[in-house]
Protein backbone atom coordinates (compact mmCIF):
# COMPACT_ATOMS: atom_id res chain seq x y z
CA UNK A 1 0.00 0.00 0.00
CA UNK A 2 1.39 3.42 -1.01
CA UNK A 3 0.43 6.86 0.71
CA UNK A 4 1.43 10.38 1.47
CA UNK A 5 2.49 11.42 4.90
CA UNK A 6 0.69 14.22 6.26
CA UNK A 7 -0.52 16.18 9.02
CA UNK A 8 -2.84 18.25 10.19
CA UNK A 9 -2.58 21.67 9.56
CA UNK A 10 -1.18 23.57 12.94
CA UNK A 11 -0.12 20.20 14.32
CA UNK A 12 4.00 20.44 14.89
CA UNK A 13 4.91 17.54 16.74
CA UNK A 14 3.96 14.17 16.61
CA UNK A 15 0.91 13.44 18.87
CA UNK A 16 3.48 10.88 21.10
CA UNK A 17 5.04 13.49 22.24
CA UNK A 18 8.62 12.75 20.43
CA UNK A 19 11.02 14.44 18.96
CA UNK A 20 10.64 14.75 15.20
CA UNK A 21 13.51 13.76 13.21
CA UNK A 22 14.43 15.98 10.20
CA UNK A 23 13.03 13.36 7.38
CA UNK A 24 9.58 14.07 9.10
CA UNK A 25 7.07 15.54 7.48
CA UNK A 26 6.10 19.53 8.17
CA UNK A 27 2.47 20.48 9.12
CA UNK A 28 0.65 20.25 5.62
CA UNK A 29 3.82 18.79 3.96
CA UNK A 30 2.06 16.90 1.57
CA UNK A 31 5.09 15.36 -0.09
CA UNK A 32 6.66 12.77 1.96
CA UNK A 33 5.61 9.22 0.56
CA UNK A 34 4.95 6.21 2.93
CA UNK A 35 5.05 2.19 2.03
CA UNK A 36 3.65 -0.74 3.65
CA UNK A 37 2.03 -3.73 3.94
CA UNK A 38 -1.41 -3.97 4.95
CA UNK A 39 -4.09 -6.99 6.00
CA UNK A 40 -7.04 -7.10 3.22
CA UNK A 41 -9.34 -8.23 6.37
CA UNK A 42 -8.13 -5.05 7.94
CA UNK A 43 -9.30 -2.51 5.07
CA UNK A 44 -12.80 -1.21 4.74
CA UNK A 45 -13.00 -0.07 1.09
CA UNK A 46 -15.58 2.70 0.02
CA UNK A 47 -17.30 1.62 -2.36
CA UNK A 48 -20.30 3.51 -4.33
CA UNK A 49 -23.77 2.78 -3.29
CA UNK A 50 -24.65 0.78 -6.53
CA UNK A 51 -21.35 -1.13 -6.29
CA UNK A 52 -21.58 -1.93 -2.24
CA UNK A 53 -25.46 -3.26 -2.99
CA UNK A 54 -24.27 -5.54 -6.06
CA UNK A 55 -21.73 -6.99 -4.41
CA UNK A 56 -23.52 -7.84 -1.37
CA UNK A 57 -26.14 -9.21 -3.10
CA UNK A 58 -24.11 -11.40 -5.28
CA UNK A 59 -22.00 -12.52 -2.12
CA UNK A 60 -18.48 -11.44 -3.05
CA UNK A 61 -15.83 -9.17 -1.66
CA UNK A 62 -14.85 -6.14 -3.65
CA UNK A 63 -10.99 -6.01 -4.71
CA UNK A 64 -11.12 -2.48 -7.07
CA UNK A 65 -14.03 -0.67 -9.01
CA UNK A 66 -13.96 1.76 -11.54
CA UNK A 67 -16.09 4.35 -13.15
CA UNK A 68 -17.02 4.04 -16.98
CA UNK A 69 -18.56 6.73 -17.21
CA UNK A 70 -21.61 8.82 -16.53
CA UNK A 71 -25.04 8.83 -18.46
CA UNK A 72 -27.69 11.30 -18.28
CA UNK A 73 -31.07 11.07 -16.56
CA UNK A 74 -33.82 13.57 -15.45
CA UNK A 75 -32.61 13.43 -11.83
CA UNK A 76 -28.68 14.19 -12.89
CA UNK A 77 -25.68 12.23 -13.89
CA UNK A 78 -25.37 8.84 -13.04
CA UNK A 79 -22.16 6.74 -13.13
CA UNK A 80 -21.78 3.50 -14.42
CA UNK A 81 -19.22 1.14 -12.42
CA UNK A 82 -17.00 -1.90 -13.00
CA UNK A 83 -16.48 -4.08 -10.21
CA UNK A 84 -13.48 -6.43 -9.61
CA UNK A 85 -14.20 -8.95 -7.17
CA UNK A 86 -13.37 -12.56 -6.00
CA UNK A 87 -15.45 -15.06 -3.87
CA UNK A 88 -13.51 -17.35 -1.12
CA UNK A 89 -11.05 -17.41 1.18
CA UNK A 90 -8.01 -14.83 1.56
CA UNK A 91 -4.79 -15.66 -0.10
CA UNK A 92 -5.77 -16.62 -3.76
CA UNK A 93 -3.55 -16.84 -6.38
CA UNK A 94 -5.51 -14.17 -8.11
CA UNK A 95 -6.45 -10.93 -8.06
CA UNK A 96 -9.84 -11.08 -8.80
CA UNK A 97 -12.18 -14.26 -9.65
CA UNK A 98 -15.37 -12.29 -10.74
CA UNK A 99 -16.19 -8.98 -13.03
CA UNK A 100 -19.31 -7.27 -12.92
CA UNK A 101 -20.46 -3.67 -14.36
CA UNK A 102 -23.50 -1.84 -13.19
CA UNK A 103 -25.41 0.21 -15.30
CA UNK A 104 -28.15 3.22 -15.01
CA UNK A 105 -31.42 1.93 -16.26
CA UNK A 106 -33.43 5.37 -17.28
CA UNK A 107 -36.33 3.52 -17.68
CA UNK A 108 -36.75 2.06 -14.21
CA UNK A 109 -34.84 4.21 -12.42
CA UNK A 110 -32.29 1.96 -11.10
CA UNK A 111 -28.95 0.51 -11.10
CA UNK A 112 -29.25 -3.16 -12.78
CA UNK A 113 -26.50 -5.49 -13.55
CA UNK A 114 -25.28 -5.31 -16.86
CA UNK A 115 -22.51 -7.99 -17.47
CA UNK A 116 -21.34 -10.94 -15.10
CA UNK A 117 -18.03 -12.69 -15.65
CA UNK A 118 -16.85 -15.45 -13.15
CA UNK A 119 -14.38 -18.08 -12.96
CA UNK A 120 -11.40 -15.46 -13.73
CA UNK A 121 -7.92 -15.77 -13.06
CA UNK A 122 -7.49 -12.16 -13.45
CA UNK A 123 -4.48 -9.44 -12.58
CA UNK A 124 -4.29 -6.11 -11.31
CA UNK A 125 -4.03 -3.44 -12.56
CA UNK A 126 -7.10 -3.05 -14.96
CA UNK A 127 -6.53 -0.36 -17.15
CA UNK A 128 -9.61 1.87 -18.28
CA UNK A 129 -9.75 4.15 -21.27
CA UNK A 130 -11.96 5.17 -23.77
CA UNK A 131 -11.84 4.34 -27.85
CA UNK A 132 -11.63 6.29 -30.87
CA UNK A 133 -15.33 6.78 -30.43
CA UNK A 134 -15.49 7.59 -26.74
CA UNK A 135 -16.74 4.20 -25.45
CA UNK A 136 -15.56 2.99 -22.18
CA UNK A 137 -13.18 0.33 -22.42
CA UNK A 138 -11.42 -2.39 -19.46
CA UNK A 139 -8.33 -4.43 -20.09
CA UNK A 140 -6.83 -6.78 -17.92
CA UNK A 141 -4.46 -9.72 -17.78
CA UNK A 142 -5.07 -13.50 -17.18
CA UNK A 143 -2.66 -14.98 -14.44
CA UNK A 144 -3.61 -18.43 -15.29
CA UNK A 145 -2.98 -18.25 -19.45
CA UNK A 146 0.78 -16.67 -20.01
CA UNK A 147 -0.64 -13.34 -19.36
CA UNK A 148 -3.13 -13.23 -21.84
CA UNK A 149 -4.71 -9.71 -22.19
CA UNK A 150 -8.40 -9.59 -22.02
CA UNK A 151 -9.95 -6.44 -23.73
CA UNK A 152 -13.95 -5.45 -22.85
CA UNK A 153 -16.18 -2.39 -24.05
CA UNK A 154 -19.57 -0.88 -22.51
CA UNK A 155 -21.47 0.31 -25.65
CA UNK A 156 -24.45 1.99 -23.77
CA UNK A 157 -25.86 -0.72 -21.59
CA UNK A 158 -24.16 -3.93 -23.26
CA UNK A 159 -20.27 -4.93 -22.41
CA UNK A 160 -18.55 -7.10 -25.00
CA UNK A 161 -15.26 -8.48 -25.43
CA UNK A 162 -12.71 -7.06 -27.95
CA UNK A 163 -11.26 -9.50 -29.59
CA UNK A 164 -7.80 -8.40 -31.50
CA UNK A 165 -7.73 -9.38 -35.88
CA UNK A 166 -5.29 -8.81 -38.20
CA UNK A 167 -7.63 -6.11 -39.28
CA UNK A 168 -7.79 -4.59 -36.10
CA UNK A 169 -10.38 -4.60 -32.93
CA UNK A 170 -13.51 -6.63 -33.44
CA UNK A 171 -15.85 -6.88 -31.03
CA UNK A 172 -17.48 -10.03 -30.55
CA UNK A 173 -20.92 -10.46 -30.47
CA UNK A 174 -23.59 -13.17 -29.13
CA UNK A 175 -24.13 -15.68 -31.64
CA UNK A 176 -21.46 -14.52 -33.74
CA UNK A 177 -18.19 -15.54 -34.00
CA UNK A 178 -15.68 -13.03 -35.06
CA UNK A 179 -13.08 -13.48 -37.68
Amino acid sequence: MRGVATRPPGETTAKTGATIPSTATVPGDGSAPIAGWVLARFVELDEPDPVREGAGSANVRPIAWFELNRVTDDSGEKSQYLLAATRGPEGQACDFTNLRVYTWNRKKTRYETAFIENNLCGALPIRVEKNAKGDPEFRFKLMDRKNEERTYRLIQTMVRRVRQSDGGAKVATAGKKSR
